[in-house]
């Protein structure tokens, strides 16, 4: 009887594979990608059992590349060598870190300062926090009330890891003075001094009563009513009284002019920690989005706060002698 194809294997690689007739006896001689016990990882049956790359560790597992904002998930697929497996996805270029709690320039850090707090030093890419310059450079403040790195427009967010300056989000508030300190000091940054903190509000040309300028860029002379966002006692009758926290830097025209830039709601939306010497705790300025029109000049002196105080209506921001960004 003449062999035939059906006398040999006919799965995986060894399919097609015609017996030879050596010595009066059918013998099978498949190729040489043939396998007793398949070892590559090639998408192949080598060894023509039914099963393909079986035994391979790993192979089809969920895998993953890359760190922080870069980190993209994908599967474990055979190597260009066929000798073991390697994770296909594709990585996303790295983007410059912003302060909002991911690591984007994806280098292992979290909304980095300039120069890391943990020693590590300068990275390539760091937070370069929204700053205003004073006095020519000898002192640099957040442009708004600080934020936690998570807030959003509606919440403030529950991060504290450090402080951010961005506009058009809920400032963070209900804070003790020792929370404060230590998210400016996360920031590579520290809470403004009671007098730096004057001398801010009072704007570039030491004549501002309140954090407010008028179209032309100079200090307004009066501030309307809730201009800068402070109690407004004169609701029509019935209606609720809608004195609230605001986002930062919603009042376009709350701010102390310093150049051709502006400090934002030093005046009303939320009182800010500073430091000062003398007294018991820390003095609190600026007045707040409950207190009236003559509460929020940049001369109100309020009592000082216990410093482990938290009111929601108590906020903070940071200074630096040097140049954050």
């Amino acid at each position: 009887m003449t062999p035939t194809e059906n006398d040999c294997n006919q799965r995986g690689v060894c399919a097609g594979t015609t017996p030879l007739c050596v010595a009066g006896e059918a013998v099978c001689r498949y190729g040489d990608a043939f396998e007793n016990d398949e070892t590559l990882c090639d998408g192949e049956d080598n060894d023509c059992d039914g099963a393909t790359d079986e035994g391979i560790e790993g192979l089809g597992d969920d895998c993953s590349e890359g760190v922080g904002a870069c980190k993209t998930t994908g599967t474990l697929v055979c190597n260009a060598l066929g000798n073991g497996v390697r994770c296909d996805v594709e990585v996303p270029d790295p983007s410059d870190e912003v302060c909002d709690g991911l690591d984007n320039d994806c280098d292992g850090l979290v909304d980095e300062p300039k120069d890391p707090v943990d020693g590590r030093g300068s990275n390539p890419s760091y937070v370069q926090d929204d700053v205003v310059a004073i006095d020519g450079g000898s002192l640099y403040v957040y442009r708004y009330e600080a934020a936690r790195p998570d807030a959003t427009d509606e919440q403030a967010g529950a991060s504290n890891k450090r402080a951010c300056s961005r506009a058009g989000v809920m400032p963070w508030t209900n804070v003790t003075y020792e929370e404060a300190e230590a998210a400016c000091d996360a920031a590579n940054m520290r809470l403004c001094t009671e007098a730096e903190w004057v001398d801010i509000c009072n704007g570039a040309g030491n004549d501002c009563t309140w954090s407010y300028v008028s179209g032309d860029s100079s200090c307004a002379s009066s501030l309307p009513d809730k201009g800068c966002n402070g109690h407004d006692p004169s609701a029509a009758p019935g209606e609720a009284d809608n004195d609230a926290l605001a986002v930062t830097g919603s009042l376009q025209n709350c701010y102390s002019p310093h150049g051709a830039e502006g400090v934002f709601d030093l005046s009303g939306n939320a009182k800010e920690w500073t430091t000062g010497s003398g007294g018991t705790g820390q003095p609190v300025r600026g007045g707040a989005y409950n207190d009236l029109s003559g509460g929020l000049e940049c001369g109100a002196t309020f009592a000082r706060a216990n410093e482990a105080v938290r009111l929601q209506s108590i906020g903070f921001r940071c200074c630096s002698t040097t140049d954050p960004r």
